[in-house]
């Protein structure tokens, strides 16, 4: 029988409330810094206070769990790696995730944690159980059976082909179509909400839109959509002029 000491694992939506948590005996928190989770109506904590929190509570031998549980816009996951490291640097415990494209996201940063569901000399068993008690608590069930199947039939490695896979269906059943926007220099953001709403009256899609910065494109934008790119860049006509000089040459 299983006699393990339950935890007592508290809500704590700002440093008042971690502090009350704490005096009152709970064994673990769960908070939420400023991006990627649900409790968007709470006093969340910044990227300064998240370390600061979680030192309070480890002084008091108190667990820190961070929500990462929103089903992450394409224009946010880029960004969640990054924020992934800035909890892990914040010392945080663990996380609570309910989309697979997280949980994705975790297993690519985190190559001991992907070696050990890979690993073939460890039972399968015995890697099921491993995903039971990190995440039974943090995973969706679908997710975490998802996951789980993934490792029974030795194929967890293929999770970022999946998430992909999962990403595009979600897009489709939701009539979202993901734009990847790359020019010379920061695209301004009235820039950016024209072009968003152009794509939307072209497409008749809802378009969540990616920017990025590539500075050898000289002027202009690409455009990636659909798996299609549009190169309207300065760059491209020159590529293109100079490959027309070398035709007429030869």
């Amino acid at each position: 029988m299983d006699r393990r000491k339950p935890e007592l694992l508290s809500p704590a939506g700002d440093m008042e409330k971690l502090r009350m948590a704490i005096a009152y005996g709970a064994d673990a928190v769960y908070l939420a810094g400023t991006s990627f989770g649900m409790r968007s109506f709470t006093g969340n904590f910044t990227p300064e206070e998240l370390p600061k929190a979680v030192a309070l509570a480890h002084e008091a031998g108190v667990k820190v769990h961070c929500t990462v549980n929103i089903m992450p816009r394409n224009d946010e996951a880029a960004a969640l790696p990054a924020y992934l490291e800035q909890l892990d640097a914040a010392g945080v415990d663990a996380l609570i995730l309910a989309d697979l494209g997280a949980f994705a996201a975790v297993f690519r940063e985190n190559p001991d944690y992907r070696r050990l569901l890979t690993e073939p000399s460890i039972p399968k068993a015995e890697r099921e159980a491993l995903l039971d008690e990190a995440w039974k608590d943090a995973l969706h069930p679908y997710t975490l059976n998802f996951v789980k199947l993934l490792c029974a039939n030795g194929t967890v490695s293929q999770l970022p082909d999946c998430e992909t896979v999962y990403r595009a269906r979600y897009n489709e059943d939701n009539n979202i179509l993901a734009v990847t926007a790359v020019s010379a220099a920061p695209m301004r953001e009235e820039l950016q909400e024209k072009l968003r709403q152009k794509l939307e009256a072209k497409t008749g899609k809802h378009v969540e839109l990616t920017v990025k910065v590539e500075p050898d494109l000289i002027g202009g934008v690409k455009l990636t959509m659909g798996g299609v790119q549009y190169d309207g860049t300065v760059r491209h006509h020159l590529d293109e002029l100079q490959r027309i000089l070398q035709t007429n040459s030869n």
